[in-house]
């Protein structure tokens, strides 16, 4: 980015973080809690089925409402097939009113259908006319926005918004986007009312929707309900879920659904498809089986290793091999490091050295790429057979070092010389060369990697380089530990689904996967520690610690089960996938990567 972008963006961000200040401070009504809302959607179940309704409770008779409405629909298949919206003084009559207004659907539906609960608990008005401050007006994924005309008002839920993509799509600068899309959002509330509303005002709920299987009623936030406690039982179930999307998403010629949309049912591969993130979702996969062996695994695995191996550009396949190539021009050294790291950790788990020579042609590429300053280039043009020795490209660095330990590490079998030497040479430039200015005193790159590499490496560094490299990765993550939101924090106390995030703005949603690549490094950061045999109550361990497994909780809470899957066209076929955030709903092969990797090392930290 320029300065003037960043300059820009923190300007953006700013005003966001000021806008949604105000939409936290929307004076709200008490909740009425779990307990009532079970009895509510066990009452309105009954009157759609034509069935004797329960007494409603005193907690849902007199609970008051002040006329704010109560929204009760019945979703199938991600979408809302009934609503009623109803009005009152008093929770109980609004809610009779809402499912009075609900139309007969066929018994089938009902059946498999789940009723969800939004009992608005307070509104406030919003500007219709200036852009910024209708995208920034509202809470992303949990105001909903409606309008007013002539005492005829619409009301769109959170769950509306949702699935019409319509947070996150904000662009007043490049490479931001935040926010409503104020087009958009006024073109759905034109077409609800039949004209320019004149009065937008955007509302909270309470939420609560019916279970997959019978049971309470759950509390709904952002389109989610509650994941498990970060057990030892639950880290290990969300990992093989994850595994298990993977598997379901692999076809026969071991290529995966790179891209799966839930709201469209709708699974993408196209011009986009990332090997390096096809490759990253092998290495997760290879960790699961260390843990889960099936021999159902082991082939799905060999299936998506033989696609990288068929990835091999002319000019490129003698005794360095490389992998993938930009239009038969050029090969980035990330398709070829992360095949490496997913060929490694296979030999690893299953001993199984059916790939050795692919191994060894890919670390002889990634040795051929290092500069005399330790760094790498990124790029080599095959047609000149020539490597770019100017391209620096995000990760790519620290990913090679990564797989350059793990074949220290994990494959004897390897005879490629002087890998020792290359990684601590690249390592020393990452640790320290790199930022060696005055500048390098004040901030950290994308560094996830270069921690993973240094601990899986550890037994082999440079006995003379391994404390600087501890204190690296101990600066590291103190960094990355300022940018973690904190259950102590204001913000977080408002918006309690975003502890263990990495943000600074509740205007700006949390994207899942820096949270699962943090999250990975950090316990490589907890290990490094434990390696240098630091103790559990200092800080340098006890800390990485304690920010890994409050990020395992986030993660769990947002991986996709079928109890919060109720937007979702096809809930089999997003189980166990990880959106990108709150606000943008579709899965990709990373999210799953990152985040289940990350679950699965932190079983060590408990």
């Amino acid at each position: 980015m320029t300065g003037r972008l960043v300059g820009g963006t923190a300007l953006v961000t700013a005003i966001a973080a000021a806008c949604v200040a105000i939409a936290l401070r929307m004076p709200l009504l008490p909740p009425v809690g779990e307990a009532a809302a079970t009895d509510a959607l066990a009452y309105a179940r009954a009157r759609l089925g034509h069935a004797s309704p329960p007494a409603l409770p005193a907690e849902v008779e007199c609970a008051v409402q002040r006329d704010l409405p109560v929204i009760v629909s019945l979703f199938d298949r991600g979408a809302p097939v009934t609503r009623g919206i109803g009005h009152g003084a008093t929770f109980g009559a609004a809610l009779r009113a809402a499912v009075a207004a609900l139309h007969d659907v066929e018994p089938e539906v009902l059946a498999r259908g789940r009723l969800k609960l939004d009992r608005v608990i307070g509104e406030a008005r919003l500007s219709s006319t200036i852009a910024p401050l209708l995208a920034l007006g509202t809470v992303p994924a949990r105001d909903g926005l409606g309008a007013s005309e002539q005492g005829h008002a619409v009301w769109f839920t959170v769950d509306d918004l949702l699935r019409a993509h319509a947070w996150g799509a904000y662009t007043p600068l490049p490479e931001t986007s935040i926010g409503l899309a104020p087009a958009r959002t006024l073109r759905m509330l034109k077409s609800a009312l039949g004209h320019t509303p004149s009065l937008i005002f955007r509302f909270r709920a309470e939420e609560f929707v019916e279970p997959a299987r019978p049971g309470p009623a759950l509390p709904v936030r952002c389109g989610r309900t509650p994941g498990p406690e970060p057990t030892r039982a639950a880290m290990l179930d969300a990992a093989e879920e994850g595994g298990r999307y993977l598997l379901a998403h692999l076809d026969e010629a071991g290529q995966f659904d790179y891209e799966y949309y839930t709201v469209e049912d709708e699974s993408i591969r196209g011009a986009e498809y990332s090997l390096p993130r096809h490759a990253g979702s092998v290495s997760f996969l290879a960790a699961l089986y260390a843990w889960a062996p099936d021999a159902a695994s082991k082939l799905a695995m060999e299936r998506a290793l033989d696609y990288l191996v068929r990835q091999r550009p002319r000019g490129c396949d003698g005794t360095r091999i490389c992998v993938g190539g930009l239009d038969d021009v050029s090969v980035e050294l990330g398709s070829t490091a992360l095949a490496l790291v997913a060929a490694m950790e296979y030999t690893r788990v299953t001993s199984d050295h059916r790939y050795d020579a692919f191994v060894r042609g890919l670390t002889a590429f990634v040795l051929s790429m290092q500069k005399d300053s330790g760094e790498l280039c990124h790029l080599f043009h095959i047609e000149t057979q020539r490597r770019d020795e100017k391209t620096q490209l995000l990760y790519y660095s620290g990913e090679a070092a990564y797989g350059l330990a793990l074949v220290l590490a994990g494959n004897a079998a390897v005879a490629v010389p002087d890998v020792a030497a290359a990684l601590d040479r690249l390592l020393t430039y990452l640790t320290r060369t790199q930022y060696d200015h005055l500048a390098g005193q004040f901030y950290f790159g994308e560094e996830h990697w270069t921690c993973m590499a240094i601990d899986a490496g550890w037994s082999f560094l440079s006995a003379a380089h391994k404390e600087g490299y501890g204190r690296f990765c101990d600066a590291y993550g103190q960094f990355t530990r300022r940018t973690q939101l904190q259950p102590d924090e204001d913000l977080v106390r408002a918006q309690p689904q975003l502890a263990g995030a990495y943000g600074i703005s509740a205007a700006i949603t949390p994207h899942n996967t820096p949270v699962g690549s943090r999250t990975e490094s950090v316990a490589s950061v907890w290990r490094i520690a434990k390696k240098r045999g630091l103790e559990d109550a200092d800080e340098r361990v006890a800390g990485p610690r304690a920010q890994a497994l409050l990020s395992v909780r986030y993660l769990l809470a947002h991986q996709i089960r079928d109890d919060g899957a109720y937007l979702m066209t096809r809930p089999d076929a997003a189980r166990g996938g990880f959106l990108m955030s709150d606000t943008d709903r579709h899965v990709r092969i990373d999210f799953i990567q990152h985040a289940a990797s990350a679950i699965l090392r932190c079983l060590e930290l408990l």
